[in-house]
């Protein structure tokens, strides 16, 4: 044996300390927190930020996802359109006219038509505007909706007339001339 090392190891000595005792129940509790405080953002993010929140019509498309494929393939086939046209100036309270125009493939107005509307910005999802119109002239649909936000509004209509079915989805830009 060499003169540096002990025959034997007291007890004390091979006992760890308190900091090897608490190290990893502190880890543990330490992640659990972090974990904690990553759902409370999340919660708050889903509540408060109106842009966190996912469209009311998204989990709806989710659950009809085939039958909405063949609903977009039979409105293809069909060769209509539809197109809006926004008021450039808002009445007093934010509120702005659209008039739709819906159009056969030979671009003949389609008559005794019905149009459903679903409308909301992109920055503001939950806040989903659902309108029912009835032409006010051949092929023409007017009415006035609070589009009182510029930026990116997201139209989801449906047309019927008669049998045939059309379903229209686009993305206007409505407000600030810098982006025209």
């Amino acid at each position: 044996m060499g003169s540096n090392q002990s025959p034997t190891m007291s007890a004390a000595e091979t006992q760890p300390g308190f900091a090897a005792k608490v190290r990893w129940p502190l880890v543990v509790i330490g992640l659990l927190g972090v974990h904690v405080a990553v759902m409370v953002v999340g919660l708050v993010a889903a509540f408060a930020i109106p842009g966190a929140v996912v469209t009311t019509t998204a989990y709806d498309h989710a659950l009809r996802w085939d039958e909405l494929q063949a609903d977009r393939r039979a409105s293809e086939a069909l060769g209509w359109s539809l197109s809006a046209n926004v008021s450039e100036t808002a009445e007093w309270n934010g509120d702005r006219s659209v008039t739709f125009r819906l159009v056969d493939a030979s671009g003949l107005l389609v008559r005794d038509a019905k149009l459903h509307l679903r409308i909301y910005h992109h920055a503001r999802p939950g806040r989903l505007i659902e309108e029912q119109l009835a032409e006010t002239a051949p092929g023409n649909f007017t009415a006035t909706f609070p589009l009182r936000r510029d930026g990116l509004w997201r139209f989801e209509a449906v047309a019927v007339a008669g049998d045939n079915q059309y379903l229209s989805e686009s993305d206007l830009w409505i407000g600030s001339e810098l982006s025209r």
